[in-house]
């Protein structure tokens, strides 16, 4: 996806596995992360897309954390082969 970059401090353990357009006709676009080596990771999700705000939700997109203001630069948690949905707001 060229819009989204993760990394990690070092070595990149997160990887995309869905990016997608919300449910609801929001406009708002759904990335769907992975961690895949069953590690404590973090990362900088990055997009180059105009955004004003990005939520942690669950698998049927609500939101489970308030808003994050941003300019495309969100930071993640992640545990061990963890997927987190992420709802950015544009």
């Amino acid at each position: 996806v060229n819009a989204v970059d993760t990394t990690a401090a070092g070595d990149t353990y997160v990887g995309a596995l869905v990016t997608k357009l919300a449910e609801g006709g929001s406009g708002d676009i759904i990335v769907r992360l992975y961690e895949c080596f069953n590690t404590m990771s973090k990362c900088i999700l990055k997009t180059t897309l105009p955004v004003k705000a990005a939520t942690v939700t669950n698998m049927l997109e609500t939101p489970i954390s308030e808003p994050i203001e941003t300019s495309g630069e969100i930071p993640l948690s992640f545990r061990g082969f963890e997927v987190v949905t992420v709802r950015i707001s544009k």
